[in-house]
Formats: C-alpha cells, structure tokens, sequence
C-alpha cells in the first residue's frame, strides 16, 4: 500500500481536488496530521477542528473512500485506564463522522492505549507535558480498497 501525506486544503473541496497531486490520487491510503488532545480528554483540542473537517470533506466527496481511526495516550495513567481512554476517543471520533453522514460501514477505529509511544516517555519515565502530549493522538488514514 503506497502512502502519501494529503496537503493541506481548503474546506471547499473543489479548491482541494484542484490543490492535489497527481500520484496522490492514486494512492490507496492518505494519513493526516494528528488529532491531539489535553491529558484524560476525550474530546480533542480545538486545533484539531480543520483536520476533522478536511477528511470530512474527502469522505463526503469520494464516497469509495474509508477511514481508519487510531488512538493513542501517553503513559502518565495505569494501562486499563488508557486503553479504555483510547477506545473513548476513537468512539468520539468515529460519532463526529456519523453524524455528519458518513456511513459506519466506511469507519473502522481501534484504541491502542499506550501501547505505541512515539517517544521516550514511557511508563515510569519523568517528561515535560509537550512530550507526554505527541503521544495523546487519534491518526487518521483515508484509504481505498480499489
């Protein structure tokens, strides 16, 4: 599977089918920048809102498109905490599509808890805040199976 950043784009999606690159049309999979959040939240920060918006833009106007939605958190809480905070937030992200029209035959998500740190900040290992947050993060994967 072959896969490519999506650029940034406008929530017109006009604006965004003109904007894109021609191998990235014909990639299977797009992955977003990541949908974060502050400690033990389950709804994600208002810097995210745009990210949400663009896949819901490219859902809406490719209806063979899915989505994949992973979560994550740090490792500051015991482990069955953050696996079911990581479930939680999916869920969370999962509805926003649904009740923006998206079908939840096109939504898979999963919650890893903190099974997959992006860094040094393991369980038991002293971080500053910013490097504990890298690590509380939904990823989202647009993809075809054509």
């Amino acid at each position: 599977v072959q896969t490519c950043a999506l650029p940034i784009f406008s929530s017109r999606v006009d604006d965004y089918a003109r904007s894109i690159k021609k191998d990235t049309l014909n990639a299977k999979s797009f992955s977003l920048p990541h949908i974060y959040y502050h400690l033990g939240e389950v709804q994600y920060d208002s810097t995210s809102r745009d990210i949400l918006q663009q896949a819901l833009d490219s859902l809406t106007a490719n209806p063979q498109f899915k989505l994949k939605i992973h979560s994550h958190t740090d490792a500051t809480s015991p482990d069955y905490f953050n696996l079911d905070l990581s479930i939680r937030r999916a869920l969370y992200i999962r509805t926003f599509f649904i009740t923006q029209g998206i079908s939840v035959k096109r939504i898979s998500y999963k919650g890893f808890g903190e099974t997959k740190i992006l860094n040094e900040c393991k369980e038991g290992v002293e971080c500053p805040e910013e490097n504990h947050r890298v690590n509380r993060r939904t990823e989202l994967t647009i993809y075809t199976d054509k």
